[in-house]
């Protein structure tokens, strides 16, 4: 395997296994549920026994096979492809959920968001942490696909 393939594959690991990462810290599997609002004059009550929150498998799911799987299919030229395809699969998949979630997120804390806010307090940046990963397969496969001139 040529030195910069082993870099690109090795670049593609870190930033896929960043992106898994963060998943484990903002979807937790078990999350306590809010505690119900005191009433006046009463202590606040503490939360209750955390619950195992199903919703949150999938983007755990999603990033162990990203992190394990696509990145081992990448360092073959039989399954390059495979690899190429449910890469580019999971950004749409990602970059459409994240979205969702950061729109609902900030038009949910903010009756009418500025510019500052649909930039940085949104999932924007993680979208393009995203992209980066497919740009990053993408160089990959071009690697094994693209012939030199001749």
């Amino acid at each position: 395997m040529p030195p910069f393939r082993r870099a690109l594959i090795t670049a593609l690991f870190l930033v896929s296994l960043g992106g898994a990462m963060l998943h484990v810290r903002i979807h937790p599997l078990y999350e306590a549920p809010d505690a119900p609002p005191a009433a006046a004059g009463e202590a606040p009550s503490p939360p209750g026994e955390p619950e195992f929150q199903i919703e949150h498998l999938f983007a755990w799911g999603i990033s162990l096979v990203d992190v394990v799987v696509v990145t081992a299919l990448f360092c073959s030229i039989r399954t390059v492809s495979a690899a190429y395809l449910l890469n580019g699969m999971f950004v749409i998949f990602g970059m459409v959920f994240m979205a969702h979630v950061g729109i609902a997120d900030l038009l949910k804390k903010f009756e009418h968001p500025t510019l500052f806010q649909w930039v940085f307090q949104t999932t924007l940046s993680d979208i393009i942490l995203l992209w980066v990963d497919f740009f990053i397969g993408k160089a990959i496969y071009d690697s094994y696909t693209l012939t030199a001139p001749t």
